[in-house]
């Protein structure tokens, strides 16, 4: 099932496109020939043995340590080759000579070396449009995907609430420790610090659960930054990876021994 919707979330693009080749074949019947099932048999082999073969080629080649460019170069000529393979043996053992390769094959069926590379080089063009178009196509869209996901993330990263909007933007990544002063909130950032009119239970609550977690009645810390911790006589002590040392309260140790 995984590698399922792995194929089909990937080559989506590559096969809408050979769906629209396929119509486009099957309406313009070649001249000569009757617009029957077996036409529209022989026109759909043709082109799933296209789109299957460049799938296969790509997988294999994509997963190798070399450059992409020749990773394309290397799926359109392995998978041409496949393609002209497939096409040659359903001409012999299914559809009956000339249905899938334009050039009659030999009186007594064989396939001669000169028959299948006249087939190759005759092929090769449309292999080459084909992934050509789809991979430029599935490019773009990846690109343009990419680019509304930033644009999403950057309208986000304007829009900042609560004590955040008193913090400098560059800092807002780097909080390691906020510290609770009366009725302010004394922020600790990198080896930078700055307090800001805030209640602190509120600053605690708007960092989340996933970012950092309460360690004392006055500290929260966190959890990326936390580097050591120290346990000593029913209580802890945290040091930050800015050099921040913060108490750990008796009340907060089990959740920061279990951290």
């Amino acid at each position: 099932m995984r590698t399922l919707r792995y194929l089909a979330e990937t080559y989506s693009v590559h096969a809408i496109l050979a769906l629209i080749i396929f119509c486009v074949l099957i309406i313009d019947v070649p001249e000569g020939r009757d617009y029957t099932g077996a036409l529209i048999a022989v026109e759909f082999s043709n082109i799933a043995s296209l789109l299957l073969s460049c799938v296969a080629a790509y997988e294999l080649f994509c997963r190798l340590p070399i450059n992409r460019w020749v990773v394309h170069g290397l799926t359109v000529l392995t998978a041409n080759f496949l393609t002209v393979l497939v096409d040659f043996n359903l001409d012999i053992f299914v559809f009956g000579p000339g249905m899938m390769s334009p050039e009659p094959l030999p009186a007594d069926g064989g396939l001669s070396p000169s028959l299948f590379l006249s087939e190759y080089l005759n092929d090769l063009k449309y292999v080459v449009a084909y992934w050509g178009f789809a991979t430029l196509l599935m490019h773009q869209l990846q690109k343009r995907e990419t680019s509304l996901v930033d644009n999403a993330k950057a309208d986000v990263s304007t829009v900042v609430t609560g004590f955040m909007k008193d913090v400098p933007p560059d800092w807002r990544s780097e909080i390691e420790v906020l510290e609770a002063q009366e009725n302010y909130v004394k922020i600790h950032a990198g080896d930078r610090s700055k307090v800001v009119l805030y209640r602190f239970k509120d600053a605690v609550a708007e960092m989340g659960d996933a970012v950092g977690l309460q360690v004392h009645r006055s500290f929260w810390v966190r959890k990326a930054a936390i580097r050591a911790f120290r346990k000593q006589s029913g209580r802890g002590e945290i040091t930050t990876a800015s050099g921040w040392v913060v108490p750990v309260s008796r009340s907060f140790l089990k959740l920061v021994e279990r951290l």
